[in-house]
């Protein structure tokens, strides 16, 4: 059998050459010649990039469906919680191990094999190489790299001249000091884009495509061109004239840009599962369900007013709609369009969406059974992966029981718990929080409207919250707009800030704000940070005593 194995751990590559080098054809990845025809790829994860710990593994699965569809796809790792059939637990491999029968077992790769779920707390490169493509405050690569080569336009029609649009040729010296040097600042923001992320390319199959391109020779060639003063010497300028005409730069930053939109289209931007219509007055979540669910399209409708307007025609895959849409006038009033919604739009799967309530079981027996919507769904549970794969099976036109809904959205009996409300948009810090004690009830809240709707429900006696949350790819301090209502109307509920930025005005901000509490995420430690929320606990537990006796 025939195996490529990618791996940047190299005992671990040395181990997998002991125990099958003899009975099967090994091959390392070489980012040089990329992938090649094997049987089966087996990528080690967690895959070490810039001193991050990621996942390869989706990018991989893209590029052999598209090339390679017979090769099967190994994941290999330490997960031992991991049961996915093409998941190879290193832990269980032996001497005697059959590795052609496990791969032989293994599923064939298909556009709805889902191994998203397979890294263990790390992040995926396909979600950093998504922020390369679509870029930082709104502008992508592509429109980067489009201002560079308007650039270099201009200055190519000057040193060679163009009869059909009037230019007449210039000296170089006027080219560098009117055409290039004023315009050094795009290709300054388009190097830097580069050179941070160039190191995710490497351990990718397509990388001899960007080899071939010699995208760095190119990059680089430019680098020194613009690095140079705005004052040259004649002889200066000569050098520079002969540097510029043979690295041909105008003419090879258009192949960079159709290279660059044929590994996003193929590789990276994930085609579109279905279009999900979200009706919902929280902007947040909508930007958290775009950002993490990147296999669907979606389209929101914030004001509920908006929904007369809607007569049928709109093409849709799904409908998501909140229950509250009228906050403060009327109670679970997205009940009222359920209805509506299902009569304008008969065949498309309708789901209702709500942070965790008292009534939450009432309300899905209700909503599915009477209202006859198909699936319900609470916010405080949210699970990219899981609320995935229900997303795909609703648009397969699956069918699912109350029972079914109910235990998706399964609560315990936490009345002897401590409730500990914590404010956080990432799953893997939630879940450390989680894993800290079962002594207590963790419940989630993914925006800062989803906090204040739980606050308004249920009693806590704990809120941690994280200032930072992403919007639209951006870090934003929308955790400080928790803190005017917390004061107002929570203060009696002790408050731990956790946050990432160390800076000095965001220590003075929030101590300004009545917080005395605030930990730092890369300070992490499990043991000091359960004791800070135990001690928060208690003393709020002698308060409440005390009151009660008064």
């Amino acid at each position: 059998m025939y195996i490529q194995l990618v791996c940047n751990n190299k005992d671990v590559e040395q181990r997998l050459h002991q125990h099958f080098g003899s009975r099967h054809t090994i091959t390392d990845f070489d980012k040089e010649t990329g992938a090649i025809e094997v049987d089966a790829v087996i990528i080690v994860e967690p895959y070490v990039i810039k001193g991050q710990y990621l996942s390869i593994c989706s990018i991989w699965k893209n590029y052999l469906l598209e090339n390679q569809p017979e090769t099967k796809l190994i994941v290999a790792g330490f997960n031992l919680r991991d049961q996915h059939s093409n998941y190879l637990n290193l832990l269980d491999l032996h001497d005697d191990y059959d590795l052609a029968a496990f791969i032989e077992a293994a599923p064939e790769l298909s556009d709805e094999w889902d191994i998203t779920h397979l890294q263990n707390g790390y992040d995926q490169v396909i979600n950093k190489l998504r922020q390369f493509f679509t870029g930082h405050n709104n502008e992508s690569i592509i429109d980067a790299v489009a201002k560079v080569r308007q650039v270099l336009n201009n200055a190519e029609l000057s040193l060679y001249g163009s009869p059909s649009l009037e230019r007449e040729i210039e000296p170089f010296s006027i080219i560098w000091e009117k055409r290039l040097y004023p315009k050094r600042n795009f290709f300054q923001h388009f190097y830097s884009r580069w050179h941070y992320y160039r190191d995710y390319f490497n351990s990718l199959p397509f990388y001899p495509l960007l080899k071939d391109a010699r995208i760095e020779n190119l990059i680089q060639g430019l680098a020194d061109i613009f690095a140079q003063k705005k004052e040259l010497s004649p002889e200066e300028i000569e050098v520079l004239e002969e540097k510029y005409r043979k690295l041909d730069p105008f003419n090879r930053i258009g192949e960079i840009t159709d290279l660059f939109r044929r590994i996003n289209s193929k590789y990276i931007a994930a085609e579109s599962a279905g279009t999900i219509l979200l009706i919902d007055d929280d902007p947040s979540f909508y930007q958290q369900l775009k950002e993490q669910l990147h296999n669907f399209t979606f389209e929101y409708i914030q004001d509920y007013r908006r929904l007369h307007d809607l007569d049928g025609t709109e093409e849709m895959d799904l409908i998501l709609l909140d229950l509250e849409l009228v906050k403060g006038e009327k109670k679970y009033s997205g009940l009222d369009w359920i209805a509506p919604l299902k009569e304008m739009f008969p065949k498309v799967p309708l789901a209702v969406v709500t942070v965790h309530t008292k009534e939450l079981r009432d309300l899905a027996r209700h909503t599915i059974q009477e209202e006859e919507a198909n699936y319900f769904l609470d916010k405080s549970r949210f699970d990219a992966v899981k609320w995935r794969n229900i997303f795909v099976g609703l648009l397969a036109g699956n069918t699912y029981t109350l029972g079914d809904v109910l235990i998706f959205n399964q609560s315990r009996n936490w009345a002897a718990k401590s409730n500990i409300l914590v404010v956080e948009d990432e799953k893997d810090w939630f879940d450390r929080y989680v894993e800290l004690s079962k002594e207590y009830h963790f419940i989630q809240a993914n925006t800062i409207q989803q906090a204040l709707d739980l606050l308004a429900r249920q009693s806590f006696d704990l809120i941690i919250l994280d200032l930072l949350f992403k919007l639209e790819g951006k870090l934003v301090p929308s955790g400080f707009q928790l803190l005017e209502p917390w004061q107002k109307d929570y203060a009696s509920i002790p408050l731990i800030i956790v946050t990432g930025d160390k800076s000095i005005p965001t220590a003075t901000e929030v101590t300004q704000n009545g917080v005395e509490i605030v930990l730092y995420k890369e300070d992490f430690n499990a043991e000091n940070w359960l004791e800070v929320i135990h001690r928060e606990i208690e003393i709020k537990k002698l308060m409440d005593q005390r009151k009660g006796r008064l």
